[in-house]
């Protein structure tokens, strides 16, 4: 992808938002020989440099990125859905309504970022089912890290109720929730609880979620920007187990490992991996933006069965 930028000499990307995943996302492409043409941001303060107000400078670009406040997404969505590639941060909108209006509207060339399914993790899910793991019985998922815990936090759009209706659980839950949905099926959100521990701003800085799966398992989801930094998913399948963590992956199995007494014991290690997990995240953007730019190069249209599970954890967290 390197020299990509030559690529796309004939097209004018725009920016639509420049607050942190702007900033990563103007690195990636920076990668790629590429930058934007234009940034965009509706309201300018006279610190906003090289910042344009002007909506027409975005409609004028071929390949569009939506890093605007979660709220504002389907706006710019229904304003640009055309000729145009979207790249568009999840959640895509935010209600059931809008879903379906965006169904009815999405012509294939909108690449919605839930970029764990491109990470390590996701990689590892797939191999313990090539080693017949078998059904999923539970899984446990928590992340956290201290946001709200800085001083910008609670003037941001995240702790802003009316930009970010659902707080944490629609920020970083979804994507925990999204890469459960890209490999196994959920049948429904079975409790969910949202939660503003830190007291700043109006928003919700805490979550804890529990999905329930087709065969009857059990997903638990906690996500907070009010604790220590913290990354930690443990799978129980019924005949393995998957660990990950900031430290790394680890896989073990089968079930069915006996002491001298005849006694179940923890399962040898399969597979293990040190993993660095914003590494790993950087990585796993790159390999999203890749994919839209790759189709948008080609001309083409987004995989379908992709666009369908982005929407359907999009609905899961707009009930």
């Amino acid at each position: 992808m390197i020299g990509v930028g030559l690529i796309f000499a004939n097209k004018r990307i725009a920016l639509i938002g420049n607050g942190s995943q702007a900033q990563r996302i103007k690195l990636i492409l920076k990668k790629f020989d590429l930058e934007p043409d234009f940034i965009f941001k509706s309201r300018i303060r006279r610190s906003d440099k090289g910042i344009t107000d002007d909506f027409d400078k975005v409609c004028s670009c071929n390949i569009i990125f939506i890093c605007s406040p979660n709220k504002t997404h389907f706006h710019y969505l229904k304003s640009l859905i055309g000729e145009r590639y979207i790249f568009c941060e999840k959640p895509p909108v935010q209600s059931q309504k809008e879903i379906n209006i965006l169904k009815k509207l999405d012509n294939g060339k909108i690449h919605y970022n839930f970029n764990l399914r491109y990470s390590e993790l996701s990689n590892s899910i797939s191999i313990a089912k090539d080693l017949n793991f078998g059904d999923l019985i539970s899984a446990s998922i928590s992340i956290s890290h201290g946001l709200a815990s800085k001083q910008d936090y609670e003037n941001s759009w995240r702790a802003n109720l009316s930009l970010c209706p659902k707080g944490v659980f629609e920020i970083v839950s979804i994507h925990a929730i999204d890469l459960i949905g890209h490999h196994f099926n959920i049948a429904k959100i079975d409790f969910n609880e949202i939660s503003n521990r830190s007291g700043l701003g109006n928003g919700y800085d805490t979550s804890n979620t529990m999905i329930k799966l087709n065969n009857g398992g059990y997903v638990n989801i906690f996500s907070t920007y009010f604790g220590p930094n913290f990354f930690h998913w443990t799978f129980v399948f019924e005949n393995g187990i998957l660990i990950a963590d900031q430290t790394g992956i680890t896989m073990r199995g089968p079930r069915d490992v006996f002491d001298r007494k005849g006694y179940f014991k923890l399962p040898p290690i399969i597979k293990q991996q040190s993993i660095n997990t914003d590494e790993d995240y950087e990585q796993s953007l790159r390999k999203s933006i890749s994919v839209f730019l790759n189709t948008a190069r080609a001309g083409g249209k987004f995989d379908p069965q992709d666009r369908n599970l982005s929407l359907f954890s999009n609905s899961l967290i707009s009930k």
